[in-house]
């Protein structure tokens, strides 16, 4: 888990509270939209970098910034069920001020975590329309690229974790496409460095 607080330049986040583990969901999510990797001639408007999240919280417990006033409520949500022998199918998302990342159809090997398919789909949001609002796109193992722009990378299951049984990976997308207007396109990456992947992290999941 994540102790260390991340201070950004847009929409600073922190955690309102020490987690412990405690069977509630929990949501671990750092990233960013930009058009970093992303063609500038897909980027509407060219190279603008919206809203920065990192936060680690409990479904239903309050964010802040660094100036103590409250960003929102996370809404969070992540359901593992087996449907291969060995294989579990995640639905994992969270909601904070009006953003949003998730994956939907994420086939992982139910011991190691690692990656084995499915029809997986990546959808985010930043809360401001500079791109013109929700980009949704397949993912897949492989580097990004058109019809899977979205890679997923590092994925691990943790059933001994202090927060309770824990699924992580890195989710690396470039020219992710905006469901009502494709032409636009976008990156997700880290929340601090647009040159690494986001982190996504749930724990606690429902089925895991």
């Amino acid at each position: 888990m994540r102790y260390v607080f991340r201070f950004l330049a847009v929409a600073p986040l922190v955690l309102t509270s020490c987690q412990e583990a405690s069977g509630v969901l929990l949501a671990d999510i750092a990233y960013q939209l930009t058009c970093v990797g992303t063609s500038p001639t897909n980027c509407a408007p060219a190279m603008v970098t919206g809203q920065n999240f990192d936060y680690v919280a409990d479904d239903g417990d309050e964010v802040s910034n660094t100036m103590g006033t409250v960003i929102g409520t996370v809404e969070a949500s992540c359901v593992a069920q087996t449907v291969a022998d060995g294989v579990l199918e995640f639905t994992m998302r969270s909601d904070l001020a009006n953003s949003y990342i998730g994956i939907s159809g994420l086939r992982l090997d139910k011991t190691t975590g690692a990656f084995v398919g499915g029809a997986c789909r990546v959808t985010a949001y930043d809360g401001i329309s500079i791109y013109g609002g929700s980009t949704g796109g397949f993912c897949s193992a492989a580097a990004p690229a058109a019809g899977n722009p979205c890679q997923v990378t590092a994925s691990s299951i943790d059933r001994n974790s202090d927060d309770g049984p824990s699924v992580e990976l890195r989710l690396n997308c470039a020219g992710l496409p905006n469901q009502a207007e494709p032409t636009s396109q976008v990156s997700v990456r880290d929340s601090q460095s647009a040159a690494n992947p986001a982190i996504i992290r749930f724990a606690n999941c429902r089925g895991l």
